[in-house]
């Protein structure tokens, strides 16, 4: 799998061999990090993103990606994703 970093973030080979090795439905899935090259491989991949204000904080400035939502730290990130699971 490649995930070498490029110019509009990691590519995302791995992600989406395991999409399709698993059936995983990408529209549904989300990429939690901490810095703004996890956001931009996951945008990159089709997947919600979400920034954790802890680690790096986004503060690496590497890419203007924004995310689809912030949240305290990865605690907070998986109460959000399991309130959103409520919703569908």
């Amino acid at each position: 799998a490649d995930l070498r970093l490029t110019d509009y973030g990691y590519k995302v080979g791995m992600i989406d061999e395991v999409i399709k090795k698993y059936n995983v439905d990408a529209t549904l899935s989300y990429m939690i990090g901490d810095t703004t090259v996890d956001i931009k491989t996951g945008i990159n991949a089709g997947l919600k993103t979400i920034l954790v204000q802890t680690g790096e904080a986004g503060k690496d400035c590497k890419f203007n990606a924004y995310p689809d939502a912030y949240a305290k730290d990865l605690l907070d990130a998986v109460n959000m994703i399991l309130g959103d699971g409520d919703k569908r």
